[in-house]
Protein backbone atom coordinates (compact mmCIF):
# COMPACT_ATOMS: atom_id res chain seq x y z
CA UNK A 1 0.00 0.00 0.00
CA UNK A 2 1.55 3.33 -0.83
CA UNK A 3 2.27 5.69 1.70
CA UNK A 4 0.31 8.88 2.23
CA UNK A 5 0.57 12.28 4.43
CA UNK A 6 -1.91 14.05 5.58
CA UNK A 7 -1.82 18.30 5.95
CA UNK A 8 -3.62 20.77 7.62
CA UNK A 9 -4.89 23.33 4.91
CA UNK A 10 -7.41 26.48 3.63
CA UNK A 11 -9.72 25.91 1.27
CA UNK A 12 -9.29 29.65 -0.73
CA UNK A 13 -11.15 28.55 -4.03
CA UNK A 14 -14.37 26.56 -4.90
CA UNK A 15 -14.29 24.32 -7.67
CA UNK A 16 -16.67 24.77 -10.41
CA UNK A 17 -15.53 25.05 -14.14
CA UNK A 18 -12.17 25.55 -12.95
CA UNK A 19 -10.55 23.31 -10.16
CA UNK A 20 -10.34 24.21 -6.79
CA UNK A 21 -7.79 25.94 -5.34
CA UNK A 22 -6.12 25.20 -1.33
CA UNK A 23 -3.64 26.61 0.47
CA UNK A 24 -1.89 23.71 2.37
CA UNK A 25 2.21 23.76 3.65
CA UNK A 26 2.69 27.22 2.20
CA UNK A 27 1.43 26.04 -1.10
CA UNK A 28 -1.67 26.44 -3.60
CA UNK A 29 -2.57 23.06 -4.34
CA UNK A 30 -5.55 22.70 -7.19
CA UNK A 31 -8.10 19.88 -6.49
CA UNK A 32 -11.87 18.91 -7.81
CA UNK A 33 -14.75 17.56 -6.49
CA UNK A 34 -15.04 14.10 -7.81
CA UNK A 35 -13.14 11.45 -5.95
CA UNK A 36 -11.66 13.78 -3.71
CA UNK A 37 -14.00 15.64 -1.80
CA UNK A 38 -14.53 13.29 1.23
CA UNK A 39 -17.31 15.09 3.40
CA UNK A 40 -20.64 15.53 3.12
CA UNK A 41 -20.47 19.42 3.54
CA UNK A 42 -19.91 21.39 0.79
CA UNK A 43 -16.51 23.29 0.42
CA UNK A 44 -16.50 26.77 0.75
CA UNK A 45 -14.25 29.01 0.87
CA UNK A 46 -11.43 29.88 4.12
CA UNK A 47 -12.98 26.59 5.27
CA UNK A 48 -10.16 24.60 7.48
CA UNK A 49 -9.64 20.98 5.99
CA UNK A 50 -7.17 18.19 5.89
CA UNK A 51 -5.85 17.09 2.46
CA UNK A 52 -4.18 13.90 2.15
CA UNK A 53 -1.60 12.99 -0.49
CA UNK A 54 -0.25 10.32 -1.76
CA UNK A 55 3.37 9.41 -1.82
CA UNK A 56 3.88 11.94 -4.70
CA UNK A 57 2.50 14.82 -3.29
CA UNK A 58 -0.96 14.55 -5.43
CA UNK A 59 -3.95 15.68 -3.78
CA UNK A 60 -6.12 11.83 -3.25
CA UNK A 61 -8.78 13.55 -0.86
CA UNK A 62 -9.96 16.20 1.53
CA UNK A 63 -11.85 16.42 4.44
CA UNK A 64 -13.69 18.89 6.79
CA UNK A 65 -12.29 19.53 9.83
CA UNK A 66 -15.08 19.36 11.88
CA UNK A 67 -16.20 22.27 14.35
CA UNK A 68 -15.39 20.27 17.60
CA UNK A 69 -11.80 19.24 16.25
CA UNK A 70 -11.31 22.77 15.75
CA UNK A 71 -12.80 23.81 19.15
CA UNK A 72 -10.26 21.75 20.75
CA UNK A 73 -7.28 22.69 18.87
CA UNK A 74 -7.96 25.84 19.24
CA UNK A 75 -8.32 25.33 23.32
CA UNK A 76 -5.38 23.19 23.08
CA UNK A 77 -3.60 26.95 21.44
CA UNK A 78 -4.83 28.87 23.87
CA UNK A 79 -3.63 27.07 26.57
CA UNK A 80 -0.05 26.60 25.00
CA UNK A 81 -0.26 30.64 24.68
CA UNK A 82 -1.67 30.67 28.05
CA UNK A 83 1.10 28.48 29.78
CA UNK A 84 4.26 30.10 27.59
CA UNK A 85 2.75 34.02 28.80
CA UNK A 86 2.82 32.62 32.32
CA UNK A 87 5.85 31.34 32.00
CA UNK A 88 7.48 34.63 30.48
CA UNK A 89 5.88 36.48 32.62
CA UNK A 90 7.42 34.21 35.59
CA UNK A 91 11.03 34.97 34.25
CA UNK A 92 10.35 38.26 33.99
CA UNK A 93 8.97 38.66 37.63
CA UNK A 94 12.49 36.82 38.68
CA UNK A 95 14.81 39.24 36.97
CA UNK A 96 12.86 42.10 38.37
CA UNK A 97 12.98 40.76 41.53
CA UNK A 98 16.41 39.85 41.51
CA UNK A 99 17.53 43.08 40.08
CA UNK A 100 15.65 45.07 43.06
CA UNK A 101 16.86 42.59 45.59
CA UNK A 102 20.63 43.16 43.92
CA UNK A 103 20.02 47.18 44.45
CA UNK A 104 17.46 47.78 47.56
CA UNK A 105 18.48 44.23 49.56
CA UNK A 106 16.24 41.69 50.14
CA UNK A 107 15.23 43.22 53.62
CA UNK A 108 14.18 46.66 51.76
CA UNK A 109 12.07 44.81 48.92
CA UNK A 110 9.94 43.05 51.12
CA UNK A 111 9.62 45.75 53.25
CA UNK A 112 8.41 48.02 50.50
CA UNK A 113 6.19 45.30 49.41
CA UNK A 114 4.34 44.80 52.88
CA UNK A 115 4.05 48.68 53.27
CA UNK A 116 2.36 48.72 49.75
CA UNK A 117 0.37 45.53 51.13
CA UNK A 118 -0.92 47.40 54.35
CA UNK A 119 -1.37 50.46 52.89
CA UNK A 120 -3.97 49.43 50.64
CA UNK A 121 -5.67 46.37 52.01
CA UNK A 122 -5.13 46.13 55.85
CA UNK A 123 -7.49 48.06 58.24
CA UNK A 124 -5.37 50.73 59.84
CA UNK A 125 -7.63 53.21 61.09
CA UNK A 126 -11.40 52.19 63.38
CA UNK A 127 -13.74 55.05 63.24
CA UNK A 128 -16.28 55.06 65.72
CA UNK A 129 -19.34 57.37 66.01
CA UNK A 130 -21.02 57.93 69.04
CA UNK A 131 -24.54 59.82 68.47
CA UNK A 132 -25.43 61.19 72.41
CA UNK A 133 -23.54 59.28 73.92
CA UNK A 134 -24.47 55.64 72.04
CA UNK A 135 -22.11 53.89 69.69
CA UNK A 136 -23.59 54.42 66.56
CA UNK A 137 -20.83 52.31 64.64
CA UNK A 138 -17.71 52.35 63.60
CA UNK A 139 -16.27 50.92 60.57
CA UNK A 140 -12.25 49.81 59.95
CA UNK A 141 -10.34 51.46 56.72
CA UNK A 142 -7.64 51.34 55.11
CA UNK A 143 -4.65 54.19 54.71
CA UNK A 144 -5.79 53.93 51.20
CA UNK A 145 -9.44 53.99 51.80
CA UNK A 146 -9.44 56.88 54.99
CA UNK A 147 -7.98 59.24 52.63
CA UNK A 148 -10.79 59.33 50.38
CA UNK A 149 -12.33 60.60 52.78
CA UNK A 150 -10.15 63.28 53.53
CA UNK A 151 -12.72 66.59 53.94
CA UNK A 152 -9.65 68.15 53.01
CA UNK A 153 -9.62 67.62 49.39
CA UNK A 154 -12.66 69.57 48.37
CA UNK A 155 -12.00 68.65 44.16
CA UNK A 156 -13.07 65.05 43.55
CA UNK A 157 -16.25 63.44 44.27
CA UNK A 158 -16.94 61.39 47.50
CA UNK A 159 -15.62 57.58 47.03
CA UNK A 160 -13.11 59.24 43.90
CA UNK A 161 -9.53 59.41 44.47
CA UNK A 162 -8.06 62.19 46.44
CA UNK A 163 -4.96 64.31 45.94
CA UNK A 164 -3.70 62.38 49.36
CA UNK A 165 -4.28 59.03 47.48
CA UNK A 166 -2.19 59.88 44.20
CA UNK A 167 0.88 61.51 46.25
CA UNK A 168 0.65 58.70 48.70
CA UNK A 169 0.90 56.27 45.42
CA UNK A 170 3.75 58.46 44.02
CA UNK A 171 5.86 57.75 47.76
CA UNK A 172 5.40 54.30 47.91
CA UNK A 173 6.38 53.99 44.45
CA UNK A 174 9.71 56.35 45.54
CA UNK A 175 12.16 53.45 46.72
CA UNK A 176 11.61 51.42 43.32
CA UNK A 177 12.03 54.29 41.13
CA UNK A 178 15.34 55.12 43.14
CA UNK A 179 16.78 51.81 41.94
CA UNK A 180 16.59 53.37 38.33
CA UNK A 181 18.55 56.54 38.98
CA UNK A 182 22.17 56.64 39.05
CA UNK A 183 22.47 59.04 41.65
CA UNK A 184 23.61 59.10 45.17
CA UNK A 185 21.03 61.48 46.02
CA UNK A 186 18.33 58.70 44.86
CA UNK A 187 18.40 57.29 48.18
CA UNK A 188 16.18 59.82 49.83
CA UNK A 189 13.41 59.26 47.86
CA UNK A 190 13.20 55.75 49.55
CA UNK A 191 12.59 58.24 52.65
CA UNK A 192 9.08 58.78 51.08
CA UNK A 193 6.96 56.08 52.27
CA UNK A 194 7.68 57.37 55.90
CA UNK A 195 7.14 60.87 55.30
CA UNK A 196 3.89 60.19 53.76
CA UNK A 197 2.75 57.79 56.75
CA UNK A 198 3.70 60.26 59.36
CA UNK A 199 1.96 63.65 57.48
CA UNK A 200 -1.34 61.21 56.64
CA UNK A 201 -1.05 60.38 60.47
CA UNK A 202 -1.32 63.43 61.61
CA UNK A 203 -3.00 65.57 59.23
CA UNK A 204 -6.04 63.07 58.48
CA UNK A 205 -7.25 62.93 62.02
CA UNK A 206 -7.21 66.89 62.29
CA UNK A 207 -8.83 66.99 59.43
CA UNK A 208 -11.59 65.30 60.81
CA UNK A 209 -11.31 67.10 63.62
CA UNK A 210 -11.56 70.17 61.87
CA UNK A 211 -14.43 69.00 59.56
CA UNK A 212 -16.88 68.40 62.33
CA UNK A 213 -16.09 70.48 64.88
CA UNK A 214 -19.46 72.28 64.29
CA UNK A 215 -21.64 68.58 64.93
CA UNK A 216 -19.37 67.90 68.27
CA UNK A 217 -22.49 68.83 69.99
CA UNK A 218 -24.50 65.92 68.24
CA UNK A 219 -22.54 63.10 68.13
CA UNK A 220 -18.38 62.63 68.80
CA UNK A 221 -15.99 60.90 66.17
CA UNK A 222 -13.19 58.69 67.42
CA UNK A 223 -10.46 57.38 65.36
CA UNK A 224 -8.52 54.60 66.58
CA UNK A 225 -5.28 53.10 65.14
CA UNK A 226 -5.76 49.41 63.72
CA UNK A 227 -2.61 47.14 63.25
CA UNK A 228 -2.69 47.87 59.47
CA UNK A 229 -1.29 51.23 60.51
CA UNK A 230 1.86 49.21 62.88
CA UNK A 231 2.48 47.10 59.94
CA UNK A 232 2.72 50.37 57.47
CA UNK A 233 4.91 52.66 59.57
CA UNK A 234 7.30 50.05 60.77
CA UNK A 235 8.01 48.90 57.18
CA UNK A 236 8.18 52.30 56.12
CA UNK A 237 11.07 52.60 58.88
CA UNK A 238 12.73 49.80 57.31
CA UNK A 239 12.83 50.93 54.19
CA UNK A 240 14.25 54.04 55.60
CA UNK A 241 16.63 52.79 57.87
CA UNK A 242 17.79 50.08 54.86
CA UNK A 243 18.53 52.68 52.13
CA UNK A 244 20.26 55.30 54.28
CA UNK A 245 22.24 53.01 55.82
CA UNK A 246 23.69 50.83 52.68
CA UNK A 247 23.73 54.63 50.65
CA UNK A 248 21.05 53.43 48.35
Amino acid sequence: MAATTSSRGTIIKVPDSTPGLLFVNGEQKPFVMEGIWRSPTAPAANMLVDVEFDSDGVTIGVRVVDAQQQAVEATARLKGMAEGTGKKATEVATKQWISLSAGMGKTALVACIVCCVAWLFIPAWTIGVTDLGIQAGSKSLSLWEILKLSPADHVNPPGSLSILNLLSLVCLAAPFAAQFIRSRQAKYLSVAPLACFVVCSVYVPHEFDQALSDLKDVFTLDISHAYGWYVAGIAAIVIAARALRSGR
